[in-house]
């Protein structure tokens, strides 16, 4: 009886015994394809974003305004026309000191308040000074004061220096003539003058066509 007791107390333990279950390989997730990803974006899609800035359109043929042009307009536009694309250009720029020239104007000032009756229309500028020192320079190197005719070049014998002037028509280049063989305040007063008739409207064609330097 005993050992029938035994044998049924381990067929006891063996009936609670759970049965190993072998664990199961986890499974690969599932990567969409490019079709499907599409499929998937279209769904949803992007908002249009409009253009940062739109192409201008150009004007119409035709509408256009035409202004006429004075004499003196017609002889600019032909004379710088003609300076930028027949004369050959260079340019140079240099720092210059000229606090003599600053101090020899001061004098010269007191030197025409003292002895000249119509001071106030004589007053010596600094671009006064550099007309005449041009002119120095041109009749020192007469090469550089000469024009091409087409098939010869000319050396010209007078000095004749133009002169910028803005006016309300436009910028017109009056010529002091014969600038080597003039003095200083004649200089000044010849610049004087000729701005005032350049600004008047006043300058007959003699006095703005030609010129050997500008």
């Amino acid at each position: 009886d005993a050992l029938k007791l035994l044998q049924e107390k381990q067929k006891g333990k063996l009936g609670e015994l759970k049965p190993m279950v072998s664990p199961v390989a986890p499974q690969p997730t599932a990567v969409p394809s490019a079709a499907q990803a599409t499929s998937v974006t279209s769904a949803y899609p992007r908002p249009a974003v409009p253009p940062v800035s739109t192409p201008g359109q150009p004007a119409a043929l035709g509408t256009f305004t035409e202004i006429p042009a004075s004499n003196i307009r017609r002889v600019i536009a032909k004379r710088l026309t003609e300076s930028k694309t027949t004369i050959p250009h260079a340019y140079a720029a240099a720092d210059c000191d000229i606090d003599a020239i600053l101090k020899l104007r001061d004098e010269l000032a007191k030197v025409i308040v003292a002895f000249f009756l119509f001071a106030d229309d004589i007053k010596v500028s600094v671009n006064d000074f550099i007309i005449k020192a041009t002119a120095v320079t041109l009749k020192q190197m007469p090469d550089v004061n000469a024009a091409w005719d087409g098939e010869v070049c000319r050396q010209l014998q007078s000095i004749d220096i133009s002169i910028a002037v803005a006016t309300d028509r436009g910028l017109i280049t009056p010529i002091i003539k014969d600038v080597a063989a003039k003095g200083i305040t004649e200089i000044a007063a010849s610049a004087k003058a000729l701005a005032k008739k350049a600004r008047d409207g006043k300058l007959l064609p003699e006095e703005y066509q030609g010129g050997s330097f500008r």
